[in-house]
């Protein structure tokens, strides 16, 4: 409770600088690495040098001078009670070790914040974030808990290197005034440049000890390569993906094991998340370099859903319902962007590219450009009824309806605001939104916060607001009048898009785009049974789930393994065709006698055995000696 208070007047204050990214709502290790990326695209652009320092802070949780979080927190004006509770709650700590039944004896920790404790990070970061006040104005820095790092780029490398001495000196400087040191030999200086020329590294030095410059760095779990090519990071990425598909292959058989449900979530979990993170920075590298990640995406597909090894990539795609990975690195990078955008002071916000820098861009293409880019047909509307008037707007496509009902109760309590009267009844038909403004949550929907505030701010003027329900659609006037007024709304009204509904917005999309490419492949084999994307039900029985599988991609071990051991395609002897799945199970008449007894009909359509609901008995009908 202390420590959420804590951070909620520290963000209100703006008491942590934006540049500080770790344990705050809306931010993440991916606000370190986007700057940072853009930074060394728009040095090699320009044709400037680009040079990064990686600090390591020795012991830095062990070290924080409590004495420093206590005045840094007087400063940003904190006193009363919470300073007193939060240096009772720093002083006398104690530990002890224990080696089996042994226990060693008490030691007093004098400094450092306890490990384990919510509040230890939140007086940690505010403490260290200071650090990042005392750089340079030509050098740029950010901060991820302890991970701290500076660039500074330009054309001539002695001002480079002076410029980042100074600045290291002034953080050294800080950290002995402030208990902290700093370790040479675990920092790195990374030179990021394409240049031709010769040209020396720099030697920038911590206590007169040269800090060592290496060839790529790993930073927040991102390589950094000299060219950023992202090639390293990938190939190491894809080397730990390998590793972790075994627990799939452990896990399952074509004829036994988990059942796909179970197998997806593992590959989601263990497997792909580690292939999403990230994404929205090395997603920059070239085509040829990301799809050495597509062959795990497409290995792990094949063992969850047990689809026969010459499957098309697209009838996994859809029998596994996940995108394909170009796809997924897009939608993850967008929803990051939207996400940031939702976020006061977000640091990517400031990386819009000037018109200076875009030109370059355009003249220079092979460069790559950085990270930083009830409802009608047509829109969303919402309508208010009084007794003598009507109100009624229209909203951006990508706000849901449940926006649109609370914006229609917003502009309701707008126009009742500066009204002399002071009894009001507000009726609304959706539940949703009455529930959502009966309980405060800070993380609740943008436009309920409107609300909330502006019910405050009217009832201390001596209104008395009544919120009632009403059932929708059984003739009551009032509401059939506001509904009608809001599909015909015509008048705009501008507000700020909430991010939860562009999220849905353009995940909806995203999957449209994905359903119009899955319409064009007529030819393909899976097309013919499943039109729509969609997972179907799973069968809860490994090997029967496979062999539905394979039915219904259309490639089995009987009709597709001669592609795998170069053979010659089996032939049916009575029709000299070959042998496929659709030929066997509908039209071949050599199998017609056998399609009597489990169809009880000699001419069924594919769809009627292998469909979403498939027919009890195709697999008594496979049991003719057919391996599937």
């Amino acid at each position: 409770m202390v420590n959420a208070r804590l951070i909620f007047e520290l963000e209100k204050q703006g008491c942590i600088p934006p540049l500080q990214s770790d344990f705050r709502r809306g931010r993440s290790t991916c606000d370190n690495l986007v700057p940072l990326e853009t930074q060394i695209r728009n040095a090699v652009v320009r044709r400037n040098h680009l040079v990064s320092i990686f600090f390591d802070i020795e012991k830095a949780y062990d070290r924080a001078w409590r004495y420093g979080m206590l005045s840094t927190l007087f400063k940003f004006g904190f006193n009363g009670n919470l300073p007193i509770f939060l240096k009772n709650f720093l002083s006398y700590r104690t530990f002890r070790v224990r080696v089996e039944n042994f226990y060693s004896n008490h030691f007093i920790q004098a400094e450092g914040v306890p490990q384990g404790s919510v509040l230890s990070v939140t007086l940690f970061i505010v403490h260290l974030s200071q650090i990042l006040h005392y750089l340079p104005s030509s050098v740029h820095g950010n901060l991820y808990v302890d991970d701290l790092q500076i660039s500074c780029q330009g054309s001539n490398m002695d001002l480079i290197e002076r410029q980042l001495q100074n600045a290291v000196n002034k953080l050294v400087a800080w950290c002995n005034n402030n208990g902290h040191a700093m370790s040479p030999e675990k920092s790195r200086c990374f030179h990021f440049c394409r240049k031709r020329s010769i040209h020396l590294d720099p030697v920038i030095h911590i206590n007169n000890v040269a800090i060592p410059v290496v060839d790529d760095i790993r930073f927040l779990g991102v390589i950094f390569d000299r060219k950023l090519t992202f090639l390293p990071h990938i190939l190491h990425l894809r080397k730990k993906c390998q590793r972790s598909l075994n627990i799939l292959k452990v896990l399952s058989r074509t004829s036994w094991g988990a059942d796909r449900t179970s197998l997806l979530r593992i590959y989601l979990a263990v497997i792909l998340s580690r292939i999403d993170y990230g994404c929205m920075v090395y997603g920059s590298a070239r085509p040829t370099v990301l799809r050495r990640l597509d062959t795990i995406h497409h290995s792990a597909l094949r063992i969850c859903s047990g689809a026969f090894r010459t499957s098309p990539l697209e009838s996994l795609y859809v029998t596994c319902h996940q995108l394909p990975l170009h796809l997924r690195r897009q939608q993850i990078s967008d929803l990051y962007f939207f996400r940031a955008q939702s976020v006061p002071k977000h640091p990517i916000n400031h990386l819009k590219l000037p018109l200076s820098l875009r030109r370059l861009y355009v003249a220079r293409p092979c460069h790559i450009l950085p990270f930083y880019g009830s409802k009608s047909d047509g829109h969303v509307g919402c309508g208010v009824v009084f007794p003598s008037d009507t109100l009624s707007y229209r909203l951006h496509n990508c706000c849901s309806v449940f926006t649109a009902e609370l914006v229609a109760f917003f502009c309701a309590l707008q126009e009742i605001s500066p009204s002399s009267q002071r009894n009001f009844i507000i009726y609304t038909d959706n539940m949703s939104a009455l529930e959502t403004l009966s309980r405060y949550d800070i993380q609740m929907h943008p436009v309920g916060l409107e609300i909330l505030s502006i019910l405050q701010f009217i009832r201390k003027k001596s209104f008395n607001i009544i919120i009632c329900w009403v059932p929708s659609h059984v003739g009551i006037s009032g509401n059939e009048t506001a509904d009608a007024i809001a599909k015909f709304a015509s008048a705009f009204l501008p507000r700020a898009l909430p991010y939860v509904d562009i999220k849905k917005f353009f995940v909806s999309r995203l999957f449209s785009l994905w359903q119009q490419k899955w319409d064009l492949l007529t030819n393909n084999k899976l097309h013919s049974v499943k039109h729509s994307i969609g997972l179907w039900p799973i069968l809860p029985i490994r090997q029967v789930d496979v062999t539905l599988t394979r039915l219904r991609i259309g490639h089995t071990l009987f009709t597709h393994k001669h592609l795998i051991f170069g053979e010659r395609a089996p032939v049916c002897p009575t029709c000299h065709q070959n042998f496929t799945v659709h030929h066997i199970l509908i039209e071949c008449p050599s199998f017609k006698s056998h399609r009597v007894d489990p169809f009880n009909s000699s001419s069924v359509t594919l769809q009627d055995l292998v469909g979403e609901k498939h027919h009890p008995n195709i697999f008594k009908f496979l049991c003719m000696h057919l391996t599937f």
